[in-house]
């Protein structure tokens, strides 16, 4: 099979396996939010914030040097297996002690025990997480798909069973624990592979020299994410938090769709070619251009449908999240681009470039915090959009120079799709305001279909490169078979 068909196939089976999963979840959570209140959000967005970090340790690094190792064989996985199964076990009781303490920090004392049964989850992720890295290695992402199938069905009917018993929060928690639980059966009894009873502490030593600067820096960019959650549940309140919360999932459906499914499949693919910089240069610029051709309108439709959008699908009581998710959804349409030029320093093996950027970053949005925390929620959320901004140019600088595609040629190649989209927002705005008075699902409709009908063809004939790329990719998915 060739290059272009593994990045064609295993992009079908990734967005397959993004778009069913993600939107099954996404369809459960609308019955949550029905049945929860904001405040039990927020306290599933507090835990999250260590959930996320822990988990960067354990599959951050040592897995995407699977990934890229070419030469990687069975005494490797074994080795990284152990490895990070190690690390679960010293993660765990670390939140497990420190449970308490953060549940002083944001004065819930029931974060206590949520925290230490939540965290089982390092666990359970550390037992599935290198036949993951393993088959995406091998580019084999039908069999992702389907390995990931039962446990996020079972486990969202789980927590919705829970929520509609009177169980509250810890219907998330268990939905989440029994998702995680049922990945780990699933991938054991169906892997190709099963780690011996042995660990090669020099291949471990390899994985780990490539693998623990970027789980630095991993640990610092969720960090920098994670902050605004922190800081929000401590100096504003956990109500708000829940609305912040619900708003950044919003946004996070889409944008973590496209992103992982691009992030997913180019890292292995541009691995391959990772010795031809001038193939790998023109792969990315135009992975680029179509990714940011196809978020780009997106986030913006959102933008101007959110009001509509909060009451039908969470009804009135969250309408207070919709001027959140209206900020957020501007730093999302960037989110994608960032997950891509990661790849770029993975590739070639500069996780210490990896670091030393995330290190500039971190102090970037302490700054914004600083300075943003004064004007209160709304410029909390503004500085983050600036400082999305701001990390964007510094990745493009760098991973630009590795792959002579500096950052003016790529902003310089975002910039129409950017300007198509502001002018197809401003006209349909002004529909939205003719528009009131219908059903809010109607303007959902009309405005999308206006939208889309705007963008495609200002885009046909101020863009025209970047939307016959786009169409044939999209006629080529379609008529792909197997």
């Amino acid at each position: 099979m060739t290059l272009k068909n593994h990045f064609k196939k295993g992009l079908v089976w990734t967005f397959i396996d993004n778009v069913f999963l993600r939107g099954f979840t996404f369809i459960i959570l609308l019955g949550l939010a029905r049945l929860l209140s904001p405040k039990d959000f927020g306290l599933i967005g507090i835990i999250s914030i260590f959930i996320v970090i822990g988990t960067a340790i354990i599959e951050g690094g040592m897995g995407n040097s699977i990934i890229r190792d070419n030469t990687s064989n069975k005494t490797d996985y074994t080795s990284v297996f152990y490895g990070n199964l190690i690390l679960s076990f010293i993660i765990y009781p670390i939140l497990y002690i420190t449970a308490p303490y953060i549940a002083i920090y944001f004065n819930e004392i029931q974060l206590v025990n949520l925290i230490r049964v939540y965290s089982i989850s390092f666990i359970l992720s550390a037992f599935f997480s290198i036949q993951q890295s393993v088959l995406i290695k091998e580019m084999k992402f039908k069999k992702i798909t389907l390995f990931n199938l039962p446990g996020v069905i079972l486990g969202s009917f789980i927590g919705l069973i829970l929520a509609y018993l009177g169980y509250g929060v810890w219907s998330l928690v268990w939905m989440h624990l029994s998702t995680q639980a049922i990945n780990a059966i699933i991938y054991w009894i169906n892997s190709d592979w099963i780690p011996e009873f042995k660990i090669c502490f020099k291949k471990l030593k390899k994985h780990f020299l490539f693998g623990y600067k970027l789980m630095i820096s991993s640990l610092l960019s969720l960090t920098m994410k994670e902050v605004y959650p922190f800081i929000i549940g401590k100096f504003f309140s956990i109500n708000i938090l829940g609305y912040y919360s619900q708003a950044k999932a919003l946004r996070g459906y889409p944008v973590n769709l496209i992103s992982s499914t691009i992030s997913r499949v180019t890292y292995p693919l541009l691995s391959k070619i990772q010795n031809d910089s001038k193939k790998v240069s023109q792969v990315y610029r135009s992975i680029l251009k179509n990714l940011f051709f196809t978020i780009c309108p997106i986030m913006f439709y959102l933008m101007i449908i959110a009001k509509p959008l909060f009451i039908v699908l969470f009804t009135e009581k969250w309408l207070p999240a919709v001027p959140y998710f209206q900020i957020l959804v501007i730093s999302g349409m960037l989110i994608p681009i960032h997950s891509f030029n990661i790849n770029v320093f993975k590739i070639y093996n500069r996780t210490d470039l990896f670091l030393k950027l995330a290190i500039v970053k971190l102090f970037m949005v302490t700054i914004s915090v600083f300075l943003g925390i004064k004007f209160g929620i709304y410029g909390l959320l503004t500085t983050m959009v600036m400082t999305s901004f701001l990390a964007l140019l510094v990745n493009t600088y760098y991973s630009g120079k590795l792959i002579n595609y500096n950052t003016l040629s790529q902003l310089k190649d975002m910039s129409p799709i950017f300007l198509i989209g502001i002018v197809s927002s401003a006209f349909c705005y002004f529909l939205l305001i003719e528009l009131k008075e219908l059903h809010n699902i109607l303007i959902i409709i009309i405005i999308g279909i206006l939208f889309g009908i705007t963008y495609l063809i200002l885009s046909y004939f101020l863009n025209k490169k970047s939307f016959l790329e786009v169409k044939y990719l999209i006629l080529s998915l379609i008529n792909k078979k197997g």
